[in-house]
């Protein structure tokens, strides 16, 4: 629960700028204590406390029991070959006949979704969008535009898109008419497998007028025909404002369902919903510790893991892939930052210690595969796309001279955005295919 600062008039540098993710086994992975790739470890089991070497939080199973993680390396990471390992299927420019693109979300076959609009949409004078941004897919070296959205009533300011998913067929993406980094006026879209475009929820369900940004405006998450978001919802204390959880069918039909209050960084993908809770998205929560809860009913959440002495620190990105999710725990005040991916079913959880970057769509995951990256938004270092495959346990770094941030995946393909310092710096989308299996 956080209340709310003065407003601002800043630009959405993400809107234009920033590019912008399974089933599981039946079979537990191998134990990457005894993996080459995963370097010196310790074997998953009770007893356990904070990841030996790591210094970060400790970790509990959601019935109290310790967890001992398998800690892996970074340098230790294979690196990945071109035409053996992986092979690069398309790449999105990050601006091309008078538009620049930004990418939302990547489909199994290797095509992007992405929202487009002018390269110099904001109005300084009015700090306002010039036109409204339109969402396709770039497929085969072009842009093709979705059916237009439906007008919503009483908007009369053009909006952009800054964030989306894709799954099953359905596409969902969020919009905003604001410019502004504490408020937002969001409406979340999706388009059917058989191209119909409807509108799914819109912020003023949850509030009239434009509604605070805490810990980041919505962004939808599809899976099963719904879609799931997690918005910013009055608190019982006048002024102050939380964190939910909500879904609706993709349709646009039935009730805006809570699924979880006081709880943010919904993740969920052919399985079990997973949701966070920690202190800014619930004051019930201790300071310094972090809950990934998995939701079985709306209303029901259920703790999963447990992280105490997290002060400092925050969940920025968590995806699911079946019942397996990966997040990164990112650190504030410049302690230890790593990337978790944990098996619920078969008691495992893979810590991989990072560096400082990283942003709340770093991590992506599909079927085994967790790809990610430390890319600090910049594009001017070097920064590789690690892929780990959780079933294979084999952890391989794609070298990225320019990475950019972002990672998405679908199937076996893998998508990272990177600095195209030919094209006024804008950040294009590599898309790969991952050979490796």
């Amino acid at each position: 629960m956080r209340r709310v600062p003065a407003p601002s008039r800043v630009l959405w540098v993400v809107a234009l700028l920033v590019v912008a993710g399974g089933c599981s086994p039946d079979a537990a992975p191998p134990d990457l204590a005894t993996e080459s790739a995963g370097g010196p470890s310790v074997g998953a089991g009770p007893g356990g406390s904070a990841a030996p070497g790591l210094g970060g939080p400790e970790l509990a199973w959601g019935d109290g029991s310790a967890v001992t993680p398998i800690v892996m390396s970074l340098e230790a990471a294979e690196r990945a070959q071109a035409g053996t390992d992986f092979q690069e299927m398309q790449t999105v420019p990050g601006i091309e006949g008078g538009r620049a693109f930004v990418a939302l979300a990547l489909e199994p076959s290797g095509t992007v979704v992405v929202g487009a609009g002018p390269p110099d949409n904001y109005d300084s004078t009015t700090g306002t969008l010039r036109e409204s941004m339109v969402v396709g897919e770039y497929v085969d070296q072009e842009f093709r535009a979705f059916a237009p959205t439906p007008a919503v009533g009483g908007d009369v300011l053009a909006r952009q898109v800054y964030s989306g998913s894709s799954s099953g067929g359905v596409t969902a993406w969020a919009e905003t008419a604001s410019t502004d980094l504490y408020y937002s006026n969001w409406r979340v879209f999706a388009r059917s497998a058989q191209g119909t475009v409807r509108l799914v929820a819109r912020s003023e369900e949850v509030q009239e007028g434009q509604l605070p940004i805490v810990e980041g405006d919505t962004a939808p998450v599809v899976s099963g025909g719904r879609v799931y978001l997690a918005t910013a919802a009055p608190a019982d204390l006048v002024g102050t404002y939380r964190k939910d959880v909500v879904s609706r069918a993709a349709d646009g039909t039935g009730p805006l369902v809570t699924e979880a209050r006081g709880a943010s960084r919904p993740a969920v993908q052919d399985g079990p919903l997973y949701v966070v809770r920690d202190s800014w998205s619930d004051p019930d929560v201790p300071e310094g510790e972090v809950q990934i809860e998995r939701v079985a009913s709306p209303g029901t959440p259920e703790v999963v893991l447990r992280l105490t002495g997290a002060g400092g620190s925050a969940v920025t990105g968590m995806v699911a892939s079946g019942s397996r999710l990966a997040f990164t725990l990112f650190a504030r005040e410049g302690g230890p930052s790593a990337l978790y991916v944990v098996d619920p079913e078969a008691r495992r959880v893979w810590v991989v210690p990072t560096d400082n970057a990283g942003t709340s769509d770093a991590v992506a995951f599909c079927g085994d595969l967790v790809t990610w990256n430390g890319a600090d938004g910049s594009g001017l270092v070097s920064s590789p796309q690690y892929v780990y495959d959780v079933g294979r346990g084999e952890l391989l770094a794609i070298d990225v001279a320019h990475n950019y941030g972002g990672s998405k995946c679908a199937g076996t393909m893998i998508a990272w955005g990177e600095l195209d310092t030919s094209k006024e710096e804008r950040a294009r989308t590599v898309v790969v295919a991952w050979l490796r299996r």
